[in-house]
């Protein structure tokens, strides 16, 4: 699996997020490896949250041994793809630029909507949308969004996407 997609930071983050869990010299007990218990730990770090299927699957396909391991290479392996797909604070800006008229960092409620069903289409419930709006959005007084605000929130998880 290539890591060519992947950029230096991005590859960095999955280094240290390894290394949590991995000591940097490698030991008889670890040779260099994290186990399956340290792998949900660390995918929890990297705001991923699957389930022991998923878990056990993943620890499968990227090969990890029959005693539950899985080493750095195939660590990279797994992870670059959805490092690779994950979309960052400026490419979510990027979505809000050209509906800010005024260049004020604003967008109209009803902006923000159309934004959040086409970013997140049909699997959100017209409720989901509603709470969105409500608790993470927060239009003012005049139904306007500071998008760079609700993009923070959107990236610290206040949004979880499938």
């Amino acid at each position: 699996m290539s890591t060519t997609n992947l950029n230096e930071m991005q590859i960095n983050e999955l280094k240290e997020a390894f290394a949590l869990l991995n000591p940097s010299e490698p030991s008889e007990d670890n040779g260099g490896e994290v186990t399956f218990t340290g792998l949900a730990e660390l995918l929890k770090k990297l705001d991923q949250h699957p389930t022991e299927i998923e878990l056990k699957d993943m620890m499968v396909a990227i090969g990890g041994d029959r005693d539950g391991k899985v080493n750095w290479e195939d660590f990279l392996a797994a992870m670059g793809p959805q490092m690779d797909n994950a979309n960052t604070e400026e490419e979510v800006l990027e979505v809000f630029r050209p509906f800010d008229q005024d260049g004020d960092g604003y967008v109209t409620e009803a902006k923000t909507r159309e934004i959040i069903k086409a970013l997140l289409g049909d699997k959100l419930k017209d409720e989901e949308l509603e709470e969105i709006m409500r608790v993470e959005a927060k239009p003012d007084m005049f139904n306007m969004v500071r998008y760079e605000d609700f993009v923070k929130v959107l990236m610290a998880g206040g949004i979880e996407e499938d």
